[in-house]
């Protein structure tokens, strides 16, 4: 069984084809919302186009778009497996194919499809925001736009301690919004590509239930915002309780050496907030690609479970 081959299977497939459709619609929707509101507005004050695209961190389209991903990345073709084995494909497949082969490429497949299905449409999005809205380097945290430029991009307005205070690849940002959004398009795709694959995996141990695929990616985002949220609540409380009122704003600046001591180190835990420009300004690199190595090493031990399995599979 060849990777051409199942390509061309998941390209046919109607799994397929509906998350392509669902990705496509929202980009499309998204694309709507900010022209819509940017109506009226003169040319060269609206927004840069690097801040109308669905993959930027602060436009519609991407609270829209990162609610679906969870279950678009599963549905592209991280339940294909199940589908052969309820039809009882799967021995027929293995007359012309062994077994470990025939992991493999579901494996490689369902990190394509997981790719494919993200990347292409925010692509031709991107595309179109910038043929619809001036490049104008206009951008939310322009230097004409907000008189506190330098320290929100460098994170040196935080009344606590952050582990990264400024955002992630600025001197990137700073030299083109573009190449920008296109380094975080790249970690989106290839994360979404690991995430297709380890719900495949789950799938050659765990094929009883399509619905329960959907499940570990949906926990795993829907965990590691409400765990941010309790962490970062933590934080602003004790912020708070150094702050007694508006007027002693001033002295809390003064006195924000202090505070961060008693605050902590905050890390963003969300995932999703890694995948997207302009989310948050105390992500961790080393902490996405511990999640990445955590999800690529439970799919290796679940692809070698599941390799020496091949006289059920070619029973059912």
């Amino acid at each position: 069984m060849n990777l051409p081959f199942q390509l061309k299977k998941m390209v046919r497939s109607l799994q397929y084809r509906v998350a392509f459709l669902i990705s496509s619609l929202c980009v499309c929707v998204a694309l709507l919302l900010e022209t819509w509101k940017n109506r009226g507005v003169d040319r060269f004050a609206a927004l840069s186009a690097s801040e109308a695209v669905c993959g930027y961190g602060l436009s519609y389209g991407w609270k829209i778009f990162s609610a679906i991903w969870p279950f678009l990345v599963v549905l592209a073709c991280s339940t294909s497996y199940v589908s052969d084995k309820k039809n009882r494909c799967v021995s027929v497949i293995l007359v012309r194919s062994n077994w470990k082969k025939y992991l493999r490429g579901k494996l490689a497949v369902a990190a394509i499809g997981s790719m494919s299905v993200v990347l292409i449409p925010l692509l031709l999005n991107m595309l179109l925001c910038y043929f619809i809205f001036p490049n104008n380097l206009n951008l939310t945290w322009g230097a004409y736009e907000d008189n506190m430029y330098e320290v929100s991009l460098l994170g040196e307005n935080l009344l606590y301690s952050s582990v990264n205070p400024q955002y992630l690849f600025l001197k990137i940002y700073l030299k083109s919004p573009v190449l920008y959004q296109l380094l975080y398009f790249v970690i989106f795709g290839l994360f979404s590509g690991i995430c297709g694959a380890f719900v495949m995996a789950i799938s050659f141990i765990f094929s009883g239930n399509v619905m329960v695929l959907f499940l570990p990616i949906y926990i795993i985002c829907v965990g590691t915002m409400q765990l941010n949220s309790l962490f970062f609540a933590k934080i602003i409380n004790t912020v708070n309780a150094n702050i007694p009122s508006v007027d002693a704003v001033g002295q809390a600046m003064e006195n924000a050496e202090k505070i961060k001591e008693q605050t902590g180190s905050y890390m963003d835990l969300y995932l999703m907030d890694y995948f997207a420009p302009m989310t948050s300004s105390s992500c961790s690199m080393l902490y996405l690609l511990t999640w990445a190595l955590v999800l690529i090493v439970i799919t290796v031990i679940l692809y070698f479970c599941a390799s020496h399995r091949e006289l059920n599979a070619q029973q059912g």
